[in-house]
């Protein structure tokens, strides 16, 4: 594989890797601070969902221009 493939490999791999980590540590502080399992996973899983949802409404673009 040329070099620029694997540099983007494992530029993704390290992204992938950094928000599954921000995910389980915003999991765990909510254990810590006696959130229920639920509410802890609703609350660490949230911010991903909000980026999912602007990165699909700017991909849409504005309305009308179909």
């Amino acid at each position: 594989m040329s070099p620029i493939v694997l540099a983007a490999l494992y530029s993704h791999a390290a992204t992938l890797f950094a928000s599954v980590l921000l995910i389980v540590v915003v999991f765990l502080i909510g254990r810590v601070a006696r959130l229920s399992q639920p509410l802890a996973i609703t609350l660490a899983i949230l911010p991903a969902l909000v980026l999912f949802a602007m990165d699909r409404l700017v991909m849409q673009g504005p309305p009308g221009l179909i």
